[in-house]
């Protein structure tokens, strides 16, 4: 659950981003509108949209959001299957270091001079129980 908060924050941070790059185009093309074709009709049909232009992504509402998002879909499929590979990847490290601290566990409660106590004995057997799920997954 945790990781699709994270995914969806960082949607919207790329949804900002692509309203700062629409932005800084739509700036280009005003300047070169105005220099190149400039009457009054165009004028009234920039200024709407210079707003827009002037406006942070956070001060935008949901529909003007909404086109920044749709860019953005365009290319998340990309995004998510390298997050599910990466997420995959820290799974198996994640087992990885597990594994050895359960190693270590029984290394250590074998080693100890009480380690034929029942309780011991019910420690390290569930360490190996764990260390079994584990290699089956």
């Amino acid at each position: 659950m945790e990781k699709n908060k994270e995914l969806e924050k960082f949607k919207e941070e790329l949804a900002a981003i692509e309203h700062e790059r629409w932005s800084d185009w739509q700036r280009w093309c005003h300047k070169v509108l105005r220099e190149n074709c400039h009457s009054e009709a165009m004028e009234k049909v920039l200024e709407r949209w210079d707003r827009q232009i002037a406006t942070p992504y956070a001060e935008l509402s949901e529909k003007e959001k909404d086109s920044d998002r749709e860019q953005v879909d365009r290319y998340w499929h990309i995004i998510k299957k390298i997050s599910d590979s990466s997420f995959r990847a820290g799974e198996e490290e994640m087992k990885k270091k597990v594994l050895e601290w359960a190693d270590f566990e029984i290394q250590i409660i074998e080693n100890h001079r009480e380690g034929g106590h029942p309780i011991y004995q019910g420690v390290i057997q569930g360490m190996r129980n764990l260390k079994q799920f584990l290699k089956l997954q």
